[in-house]
């Protein structure tokens, strides 16, 4: 847990603030541990405890965002687990 709390992504600063504000409000209140812009953005993440919980969270934040998927790390890359 306290890795997720040290999530840093230097291109956050190139975005207008409020929409990942919002994202990462709505990650949080779902449950998630941790949450961080992904890559050079758009896109935002939440780190979550289990599958079971990103799924449910996952299914939550889709009645508000519009692409919203869950995936499980890997040896290398990642893997899709539910795709909306």
């Amino acid at each position: 847990a306290a890795f997720c709390t040290g999530l840093h992504n230097d291109f956050l600063c190139c975005y207008p603030a409020e929409p990942f504000e919002e994202a990462r409000r709505a990650l949080l209140a779902a449950g998630a541990a941790g949450t961080a812009l992904s890559g050079s953005g758009p896109a935002f993440m939440g780190l979550f405890h289990s599958l079971a919980a990103a799924e449910q969270a996952a299914q939550t934040l889709r009645r508000r965002y519009q692409s919203c998927y869950v995936a499980e790390p890997v040896e290398t890359g990642c893997t899709l687990v539910l795709e909306a």
